[in-house]
């Protein structure tokens, strides 16, 4: 149980006398999470796979990718081949810069491993729902289809009867 507003978190609702005096932090909350939530199963012998879920920029360093490493390690200055969600490569990038968040900061890594969730910079060819992988990855991932954006705009003659009186 927990209140954000008041600031407290407990592991038991009859605890609540005792929540304004002691638990005035999260930690409650973190503890349960890390003691329910498995962390990732993935094979870090396997050849690198990631998924990319956001597309941000940077004006010195380009495009950049942020998902989750499924598979295999990546190093700064690796080569990987980009496919899109049929299958079909779309082309090759080199990594220039890996960076993950560390609590508010974002920090730079030399490698990625399996299960991590992080930003590659240096494949400006790759869009959300693609794979960026190893040569020796010929699936990809799977990404749930993302609808286009639905935008309508209709420019006619102002022929209201207040029309010309602005």
């Amino acid at each position: 149980y927990a209140s954000a507003r008041e600031g407290w978190t407990s592991r038991c609702f009859d605890d609540r006398n005792s929540w304004q005096e002691k638990n005035l932090d999260v930690t409650a909350l973190l503890e349960t999470i890390i003691a329910h939530v498995p962390p990732p199963t993935v094979d870090v012998n396997a050849p690198f796979a990631f998924l990319v879920t956001m597309i941000t920029r940077d004006p010195f360093v380009g495009k950049i990718l942020t998902g989750k490493v499924h598979a295999g390690t990546a190093r700064v200055g690796d080569t990987v081949r980009v496919m899109n969600r049929e299958g079909s490569a779309v082309g090759t990038g080199k990594i220039t810069k890996i960076r993950a968040s560390r609590g508010l900061k974002e920090v730079e890594l030399p490698v990625a491993l399996g299960g991590d969730i992080v930003s590659i910079a240096g494949i400006e060819i790759a869009s959300v729902g693609d794979t960026v992988g190893a040569e020796a990855v010929t699936t990809p991932l799977f990404a749930p289809k993302i609808d286009p954006p639905t935008v309508a705009v209709n420019f006619c003659v102002n022929d209201s009867p207040l029309k010309g009186k602005e």
